[in-house]
């Protein structure tokens, strides 16, 4: 009925509509085809809701008839809109409506949401579009993520059509970057409406005048900008690729001009170059909101995956995630295939598949191609995917994809994440594989400052710089054993003190049925949950008091170990922890961890220092965080990780440090590490294993693998014997005798 309804009412406007449009040249596949600008509401006081929070409307347009669709989500979200409306798929990828289709995912405020309903009514009418104050150009309609196409030579135009007597400037590594960077612009100007033109004073291959004023200039890469020109809109394009020696030197000289001017706009597009002024810029821009180091810049960065690859005939857009199969004829024939029948089989595997024609000097080369829709048609599952009587797919096909090939093109992976994957760091540097430093940006979570009420009374300085998952619930927080890790600062602006919070977890029961564990300590792992990064506090007096308020207040000091780092400033911070608060503590130092400091060492004490075991205890931290033993997703700990590299030595050794700026909070990672070797670690997985379901032991037990220890007994077994003898236990209740392998 409602439909019936809405169907009456749009078919009245239309009609309505074609009267009042009766004189204009209407064209429904022309997406930027405004009528009038609406001039009866106060623009200056209407915001629109974004994924970066409430943004100002800068232009509010009526746009000529488009058709209406209908969309409505499985959690009920509802969008009328015109079919040729811009949403985001489950790919992050812009999409029209007239191109979605029943059971296709698009980004909502709460996630990802299939889609249940969709309906074109066929009727035609007039719609609102707004601009708005984001460089994203996104924003919410109904919960539903909806964009406004932009690209740098649409946003330069418009700047230059909408403003009187400005200068852009266009800045490239190359002299045809900057040409062809204006010819763009030249194209988007021809196929404007006339109404929308200024006139032209000047028009050749490096400069636009136009009559109201405005110009674009552009300058190949230069020492100095361009004398005797106001620039009000600065454009620098491969911004990394231009040599440190100029674009150095031109960026302190523009950028003062610039950013003097009120009102005045910067934009940096580049593809990564190793460690340079643009990575400083990117890393700069990464940080939180008021962190010291932060810069002015936004950063939005677009990956390989996200721009499509080609359009079908129903309209499904391909991406360069699709796999390829390319039929190995001979094998085919060989084995009774032909490329109709697999075809068949895929689709009623449930692949969604289109058959692909690729002209080359040999002649054209028939191929099928599987549209990325889930994990299930991930290239590696394709690549192992059996047929009938489980036949191998690629006994008899070629498997590859866009990235594949593409890596071949350009001269191997380095040279791909270099230019496609937004990788600084180059392959040989990196610490951890590229597919891990790929899993790991995607988790990135902002961690939250939460306030407490213990701080705010004795603390006589703030802890914003104390953040927490914001998932996890405070009120959770006895219910763990946890471990955190120090590294210990001066206090004197340089590098930070970190103090970083890790949660024992033990893996679910899926995980168990899926991989065998050799001992019962390999079902657990640690999952960061807090960290506190600043450089300002005393390691003396006021960082031993936060440590100790957060450990033996906040937390029970019975279920936390603490890592420190011996080094430097760790044994003052250590020798201070007994007076805190003028000695009126229960302070123990049973809460450290202790290693052996030097090799001839035969009895351990508190603290790990770090000096020629650095390399062993990195290659700790390699297979820790490749595995997730340690689990880690706070956004500055992964920016830093990502920038820990290999450096050779003089004398012909490899070190590891940061590429540029810190490592601080990499080293408490590579520091903790060590911890999974010790009896500490042994103690804790062992307590909070009797505290598990039974349900849950039973499944660490099945995990066991027998054939590597096959003397294994059940930890159950063990747990309700202990619970009848208490020798052996020590103050927390944790057994303290055991190794890592228990035996009959």
């Amino acid at each position: 009925m409602k439909k019936i309804l809405n169907k009456i009412l749009f078919k009245i406007i239309e009609i309505i509509e074609n009267y009042q449009y009766r004189n204009i040249d209407l064209d429904q596949d022309d997406i930027f085809k405004k009528i009038n600008n609406i001039t009866f509401i106060d623009k200056e006081n209407l915001y629109v809701d974004s994924p970066d929070g409430w943004v100002q409307v800068t232009e509010i347009n009526e746009t000529q008839p488009y058709n209406i669709c209908y969309i409505k989500t499985e959690f009920g979200k509802e969008l009328y809109c015109a079919d040729n409306h811009i949403l985001f798929d489950s790919l992050g990828q812009e999409i029209l409506v007239k191109e979605l289709n029943i059971g296709q995912h698009i980004i909502t405020r709460d996630g990802f949401e299939k889609i249940i309903e969709l309906y074109n009514y066929k009727e035609s009418n007039g719609m609102i579009d707004f601009t708005i104050d984001s460089e994203e150009m996104r924003y919410y309609t109904n919960d539903i993520l909806s964009h406004n196409t932009i690209t740098a030579a649409i946003t330069l135009l418009h700047y230059c059509i909408f403003n009187t007597n400005k200068g852009v400037m266009i800045v490239a590594n190359k002299g045809d970057t900057v040409v062809e960077i204006l010819d763009k612009i030249k194209n988007i100007y021809k196929l404007l409406p006339f109404f929308l033109k200024p006139g032209i004073i000047n028009w050749n291959s490096k400069s636009i005048v136009f009559d109201n004023g405005c110009r674009i200039k552009s300058q190949a890469r230069s020492k100095e900008p361009a004398i005797g020109f106001t620039i009000d809109f600065l454009y620098m394009d491969e911004f990394a690729h231009i040599p440190r020696n100029i674009i150095e030197h031109y960026y302190k000289a523009a950028i003062p001009t610039v950013s003097s001017i009120r009102g005045s706009k910067i934009v940096i597009t580049s593809t990564p170059n190793g460690a340079n002024l643009f990575k400083d810029l990117v890393m700069g821009a990464m940080l939180p909101e008021g962190h010291e180091d932060k810069n002015m810049y936004k950063l939005i960065k677009v990956y390989w995956y996200q721009v499509p690859d080609g359009k079908f005939e129903d309209g499904t857009n391909g991406t360069r995630l699709d796999p390829k199969i390319y039929p190995m004829m001979f094998e085919m024939q060989k084995e009774g295939y032909t490329v109709n029948k697999l075809t068949n089989i895929l689709r009623n595997l449930g692949y969604k598949v289109v058959k692909e024609v690729e002209s080359s000097d040999n002649g054209d080369k028939e191929y099928i191609r599987i549209l990325h829709e889930d994990g299930k048609s991930d290239i590696d599952i394709i690549k192992s995917l059996r047929l009938e009587e489980g036949f191998l797919l690629s006994k008899i096909c070629t498997i590859t994809n866009w990235k594949e090939q593409e890596t071949k093109l350009i001269g191997g992976e380095e040279h791909f994440n270099q230019e496609y994957n937004i990788q600084f760091v180059a392959g040989s540097k990196r610490v951890l594989s590229a597919t891990k430093a790929k899993i790991l940006e995607e988790r990135s979570v902002k961690y939250k400052y939460n306030e407490f009420e213990v701080l705010d009374k004795r603390l006589k300085f703030t802890y914003d710089e104390l953040r927490w998952h914001p998932d996890f619930n405070l009120a959770d927080i006895n219910n763990y054993y946890w471990v955190s890790i120090l590294d210990i600062s001066e206090g004197l602006g340089q590098d930070d003190s970190v103090i970083n919070g890790f949660r024992l977890m033990v893996r679910d029961k899926e995980w168990l049925k899926e991989n065998k564990i050799k001992s019962m300590y390999d079902a657990f792992y640690l999952k960061q949950t807090y960290i506190y990064n600043f450089n300002r506090l005393d390691h003396k007096k006021e960082l031993p008091e936060l440590y100790y308020l957060l450990h033996f207040n906040i937390l029970n000091p019975e279920r936390v170990k603490t890592v420190l780092e011996y080094n430097g400033p760790g044994g003052a911070f250590l020798a201070a922890m007994p007076g805190v608060f003028d000695s009126n503590n229960r302070y123990g130092n049973f809460i450290f961890t202790r290693f052996y400091h030097n090799q001839n060492d035969k009895v351990r004490k508190i603290g790990i220092k770090v000096t020629r075991n650095k390399k062993s205890l990195v290659k700790t931290y390699i297979d820790s965080i490749e595995n997730d033993s340690m689990f880690v997703d706070e956004e500055m700990t992964l920016e830093q990780m990502d920038n820990f590299i290999k450096v050779p030595t003089t004398s012909g050794d490899i070190t590891y440090k940061a590429d540029s700026g810190h490592d601080d909070i990499v080293m408490t990672l590579v520091d903790g590490c060590a911890f999974f070797e010790t009896q500490d670690y042994k103690n804790i997985c062992y307590s909070y294993y009797t505290e598990l379901s039974a349900d849950l032991q039973n499944a660490i037990d099945g995990a066991m693998d027998l054939d590597y220890n096959p003397d294994a007994i059940s930890y159950k077994t063990l747990s309700s014997a202990l619970s009848k003898n208490k020798k052996g236990m020590n103050r927390s209740g944790r057994f303290s005798s055991g190794t890592g392998r228990i035996r009959k």
